[in-house]
């Protein structure tokens, strides 16, 4: 993950893993409200916080080889959600959908944690991402 992530989350999530006993990291709630979870009311968001376990950042550190993976000749959809800030503008689309060749693309309104604020909508999306009509492709 790190080296699709800009300097500045790379940092933060070092210094989150540095200071647990563990090397794990749960991002800040001030963090996550504003940039994963800003359409939910604060109640619901906080909840939802606080349930979160830290995440080990071995993770992100990690190696992966996805050449084979983006090399499959499967239909692939990219759910695009247009209020998600856990990322700089264009870091998830178009920055890491143009990794998958040909998609399809489809747009909500939504932060990251659609699935908590917006599940019904989600839920449409999917079902859409995986039919096989009205594929736009994008590249």
């Amino acid at each position: 993950m790190f080296d699709n992530l800009p300097a500045e989350y790379v940092a933060l999530f070092n210094d989150l893993a540095g200071a647990s006993s563990d090397n794990t990291m749960l991002i800040p709630w001030e963090i996550w409200r504003d940039n994963f979870i800003q359409d939910a009311p604060e109640s619901v968001a906080r909840s939802i916080w606080e349930q979160l376990s830290p995440e080990p950042n071995q993770v992100n550190l990690d190696k992966l080889d996805l050449k084979r993976f983006y090399s499959l000749a499967v239909p692939k959809s990219v759910i695009y959600c247009r209020h998600d800030k856990a990322l700089p503008a264009g870091y998830f689309h178009p920055r890491m959908s143009s990794r998958l060749g040909a998609f399809k693309l489809l747009a909500m309104d939504g932060s990251h944690e659609v699935m908590f604020t917006r599940p019904a909508e989600l839920a449409d999306e999917i079902i859409e991402a995986s039919s096989g009509s009205s594929q736009e492709s994008k590249r």
